[in-house]
């Protein structure tokens, strides 16, 4: 008799373990179809079958139960309190409606997409509600099984395991001393069964993408965006796009930090989000627009330097071909004539750069190109060549004729820019004033200094008086005395010309004597 138990286990076992080779295929052949979802807490029910391994006549009875469960510490361990019932039977032997109620923990020891397998233990009580009853009898369940979706936050779980009572009063009778539990190696009772169940859980569907950003759920939470943000860092671009697409920070709204965002790079300027100066012209695309220069284009007016040489190193305008307006553009007078491409006159001379160089053929970094002692714009306006130094020389014959009340302007006196310098061609001038001082031994002058707009007045002023006082000094010694002389300075408050142009701020500029 205790041989053929012994047999009779051993077959039971077979069988459940069969069970539960087709329950694991069953459930991989669903989770083909929908995906896994990551459990939470959730609630369930399931059925199944249980046989007592109390006696030789030990059937197979249908057993119920319903639980909670509980995601803890790691989505890999869960938590189940459950209440369940089966009616416990061998024909002809005993029967036993009994009731149960444990807490166990399920282990997930790896977990794939397609299912979460688990191992299973606990502890819990059973109660039998028989005529004769029982009192709450200790129970540890223990077992295997898996879990695998079936819907939106639905659950299809298999397990089978076995129900060990620390007590031989499971079904009402008493064990003899040689037939003991193959588990225990003690006369306890306990019963094998398995449960087909669903749960519903409130875990989310790690393969749905609730926000339609072309990320799953499951790819957000490890690179910690919002599952149900499209765009994360709200730049303008949705996570899967920064992701997959253009391989930004979806977690960072400027991935280049250049003072654009992600989406305006792309969506607006078409530069590159992930390289702070996209045209490599030495200005990040932030600072492009800016500038109102394209942080697509290196040279974004074609004037021959790049965008950010014109800022950085020129500080000329990136988006205007000739910053100062002089006739040549910014590039082919910083590479080519090297002017200033921030002044009209480079050299001061009267005639601006481009006009030099177009016109003239003069030299635009020369005052007086021919080196004949006249200064380019003075030929220019005297109707000489500033080409020939043999026409530089002004006939001493002309005369300056000095008038009581009247005013004389001294025309050729020139100095050097924004100094008081008297530049060599304006001894032929100087030499007539010389002449004319002589010739009126009677005559006392007042010399008066007069500038362009050019600067701030207080500056004008300061310069106007000094170069004044370069003219007497110059006169002086040649032999004028001094309290013959004295000077003044105007600054830009009488102008005899527009200084809106150069011939205008050129006339301006200028020497004068009162006869006093």
């Amino acid at each position: 008799m205790f041989i053929n138990k012994k047999r009779s286990l051993k077959m039971k076992r077979v069988k459940l373990v069969l069970m539960l080779v087709v329950m694991l295929l069953a459930c991989n052949q669903v989770n083909a179809k929908f995906g896994f979802v990551n459990p939470g807490m959730g609630f369930g029910f399931s059925a199944g079958g249980a046989m007592g391994v109390n006696s030789d006549e030990d059937k197979w009875v249908l057993q119920y139960c319903g639980y909670l469960q509980s995601k803890l510490i790691s989505p890999l361990l869960l938590a189940q309190v459950s209440l369940g019932y089966t009616r416990l039977e061998a024909p002809g032997v005993y029967y036993a409606n009994t009731a149960m109620a444990d807490g166990r923990l399920l282990f997930i020891p790896f977990s794939t997409e397609r299912m979460n397998p688990f191992l299973y233990g606990g502890f819990g009580v059973s109660k039998r509600f028989n005529e004769s009853g029982s009192g709450f009898l200790p129970m540890i369940p223990f077992g295997i099984g898996v879990q695998t979706k079936i819907g939106p936050q639905m659950i299809l779980e298999a397990s089978t395991g076995y129900n060990l009572s620390l007590s031989d009063k499971l079904d009402g009778r008493e064990r003899s001393d040689n037939d003991l539990g193959r588990l225990s190696n003690k006369k306890y009772d306990g019963f094998l069964g398995f449960q087909i169940g669903l749960v519903y859980s409130g875990g989310s569907n790690v393969n749905a993408d609730p926000d339609k950003d072309g990320l799953t759920t499951k790819i957000e939470k490890e690179i910690g965006t919002n599952p149900r943000k499209a765009d994360t860092d709200g730049d303008g671009l949705n996570d899967g796009a920064e992701v997959n697409q253009y391989k930004t920070k979806p977690l960072q709204a400027d991935t280049d930090i250049d003072g654009l965002n992600d989406g305006v790079e792309v969506n607006q300027y078409k530069t590159d989000p992930r390289k702070m100066d996209s045209d490599n012209d030495g200005l990040n695309d932030g600072a492009e627009v800016q500038y109102q220069s394209d942080p697509g284009k290196t040279d974004t007016d074609n004037d021959g330097l790049n965008d950010g040489a014109e800022v950085n190193k020129y500080k000329t305008n990136p988006v205007k071909t000739d910053t100062d307006g002089d006739g040549l553009n910014d590039g082919a007078e910083a590479n080519q004539y090297k002017t200033d491409p921030l002044k009209m006159d480079t050299d001061a001379d009267g005639l601006n750069d481009g006009d030099e160089v177009n016109k003239y053929k003069t030299d635009p970094l020369k005052i007086d190109t021919d080196a004949g002692g006249a200064n380019d714009g003075a030929e220019v306006n005297s109707k000489t060549n500033p080409l020939d130094s043999k026409d530089d020389i002004v006939k001493t014959t002309t005369t300056i004729i000095l008038e009581r009340g009247k005013k004389v302007v001294l025309r050729g006196v020139n100095f050097e820019t924004a100094k008081a310098t008297l530049t060599p061609d304006s001894k032929n001038i100087l030499e007539m004033a010389y002449n004319a001082l002589v010739a009126n031994p009677n005559v006392n002058v007042e010399i008066s200094g007069h500038t362009d707009e050019v600067g701030n007045d207080a500056d004008n002023q300061k310069l106007s008086l000094e170069r004044a006082q370069a003219v007497k000094n110059w006169l002086v010694q040649r032999g004028i005395r001094s309290d013959r002389m004295k000077t003044v300075g105007k600054g830009e408050k009488e102008p005899i010309a527009d200084n809106k142009t150069e011939a205008g701020k050129t006339e301006n500029r200028r020497m004068e004597f009162y006869v006093e």
